[in-house]
């Protein structure tokens, strides 16, 4: 960010897009879990960082934060309590990292509404699913940088997409005219469709 407002630019479109997925529970030096730290508490302190030079913008300036379907699963899969700070900092007792990764997500889509509810500026965002798409999420542990188990096991018959074809839904979101509506979530195999408020 330092550096960015060193040049003095405006900003246009952000797309805000972070996205690991740890195979243990694991802190960061911060005492967080890293998969909402970098998920989450990172991604909110870019966008907010960036407020000022997006609300520069001479254009309709626009935030899309890019989240994933698997937000719907946060409380199947176990995240009753969804307060922000003890899903953060306290460690469950049988860790799970489908677990983080969807509340992480869900947290995304949480931050883009509310941010649209509350921001001064005439600043656009969305939140907006790529649908399933082939990734290296879960690949390699976040912070060693080792191989891990990936976060969900092939699914025989689940159809992934490309990531080129994932990224269309990003594209359309950040720069169709034709979608004029703040703090929405967007999902759409080729052409991102409203799916909710």
């Amino acid at each position: 960010l330092d550096r960015y407002w060193t040049t003095g630019n405006a900003l246009d479109i952000l797309v805000s897009n972070a996205g690991i997925a740890s195979g243990d529970w694991q802190t960061t030096d911060d005492g967080l879990e890293v998969t909402i730290q970098v998920n989450h508490v990172a991604n909110v302190q870019l966008v907010l960082g960036l407020v000022p030079a997006l609300a520069k913008s001479v254009l309709q300036p626009r935030i899309v934060v890019v989240v994933s379907g698997v937000h719907f699963w946060a409380k199947a899969v176990g995240a009753d309590d969804l307060h922000p700070v003890r899903i953060a900092l306290q460690k469950p007792e049988s860790p799970d990292p489908m677990r983080q990764y969807a509340v992480s997500k869900l947290f995304n889509v949480l931050f883009a509404a509310e941010f649209a509810r509350r921001c001064p500026h005439p600043i656009w965002i969305c939140s907006a699913d790529p649908g399933p798409t082939v990734s290296q999420l879960g690949a390699k542990d976040p912070i060693t940088g080792h191989a891990q188990q990936p976060m969900l096991p092939p699914i025989p018959g689940f159809v992934t997409r490309p990531t080129a074809e994932g990224a269309k839904t990003i594209i359309y979101t950040a720069t169709s005219p034709d979608i004029r509506e703040t703090g929405g979530y967007y999902s759409g195999m080729h052409e991102a469709r409203r799916v909710s408020t």
